[in-house]
């Protein structure tokens, strides 16, 4: 007979492991997305922009992105508080 906490761990394994395929299912839109929304107050290109997203042992996601711009786009007044 198996091991009770054995099934746990071998099951905890298996889903952990399925996220990891999920994360590059994102990764495309999410540097979409960021992109419309820094494409607002920099000039950027896509290409200038790197996403990672990686799912660490406990299930979470942790995302990681580097932008690279050449300049800061004029705008007119930035509210105080955002």
């Amino acid at each position: 007979m198996l091991n009770k906490n054995f099934g746990i761990e071998k099951l905890k394994k298996v889903l952990i492991n399925d996220k990891h395929f999920q994360p590059s299912r994102f990764s495309g839109l999410m540097k979409s997305e960021i992109f419309k929304t820094l494409s607002n107050y920099m000039e950027i290109t896509p290409d200038n922009i790197l996403t990672d997203l990686s799912v660490e042992e406990n299930g979470e996601f942790v995302l990681r992105c580097k932008v690279r711009c050449k300049r800061l786009k004029i705008l007119g007044i930035l509210p105080k508080e955002v």
